[in-house]
């Protein structure tokens, strides 16, 4: 397992460790953090709420003219791209991965493995425990806020020209040129694609991202579910944005699934956000 040590590079203004719960009112949007330990780089979610549209259920139909407010209280630091092979290795160690390109992103990583990857890096990394910070999965709603990044869902206006500028999903971009499950099961870089307004890379398809709960539990029309999955086993956790096996239309800010906490799949990895347990 790698050694951990002090995390975090200069690129994050003085007071870090004190004043994190307060930082919405010190930093701006996509301001730059870099955890050493894993040579992983985060950006700042200040605190705020936007207006998302109810899309879809991926496998239901769309759903018109409704909507949800999502509100973040207290602003948060999300992994600028998704978790990558080399990154995952250094913690976990061989994990049974089997394409170890370093660039690309980590796939076939349960819910579960997930966790545990945030569990030990909260452990093992020194800055982050002796400042009581801790790594974990966003939440749907943190998800979600971070994907839109200041934008109302009516603004993200998505088609397959605008949506193949930053995302991988299954079609034809602009230029004629095939991806997705189509080219070598999909597998991408990361952040080969142009980032959303904060800085934040493949919040949209690459792979699909494992989330926490709790979210908004506004029920989503004719679905029988709400958007927090009640309903379904508590073994379900939710899976959001779409990968690149999926078609345009299922690949936004709120597309969804809810899987088995020990679901592998090489359309499904994750990304993490550091917060702190102080009030």
């Amino acid at each position: 397992m790698a050694r951990f040590v002090c995390a975090f590079s200069l690129c994050v203004i003085c007071g870090f460790a004190t004043s994190f719960s307060n930082a919405q009112g010190i930093r701006e949007a996509g301001a730059e953090l870099r955890l050493q330990s894993i040579d992983a780089t985060f950006s700042w979610c200040p605190a705020g709420d936007v207006v998302a549209e109810i899309i879809t259920v991926v496998g239901e139909d769309k759903n018109s003219e409704r909507y949800r407010r999502i509100d973040i209280p207290e602003g948060f630091w999300i992994s600028r791209t998704e978790l990558t092979q080399s990154q995952y290795l250094s913690v976990m160690g061989d994990a049974g991965v089997n394409d170890r390109d370093d660039s690309r992103r980590i796939c076939n990583v349960s819910f579960l493995e997930a966790m545990q990857f945030c569990e030990i890096i909260t452990m093992k990394d020194t800055f982050l425990r002796d400042r009581g910070l801790r790594v974990r999965l966003p939440s749907v709603d943190e998800w979600e806020y971070a994907c839109l990044a200041g934008r109302s869902s009516i603004e993200m206006a998505y088609s397959p020209g605008r949506l193949s500028k930053f995302a991988w999903f299954d079609g034809i971009d602009t230029t004629g040129v095939q991806f997705g499950k189509g080219f070598v099961d999909g597998r991408r870089n990361v952040a080969s694609k142009d980032a959303n307004p904060w800085n934040i890379y493949d919040m949209l398809g690459n792979v699909a991202e494992w989330c926490e709960l709790p979210v908004n539990t506004t029920v989503v029309p004719g679905s029988g579910r709400r958007l927090d999955g009640s309903g379904q086993s508590k073994t379900e956790k939710a899976i959001c944005g779409g990968s690149y096996y999926d078609s345009w239309r299922r690949v936004h800010h709120a597309a969804r699934v809810w899987r088995s906490a020990d679901k592998k799949s090489p359309a499904v990895g994750f990304r993490v956000v550091i917060y702190t347990d102080d009030p």
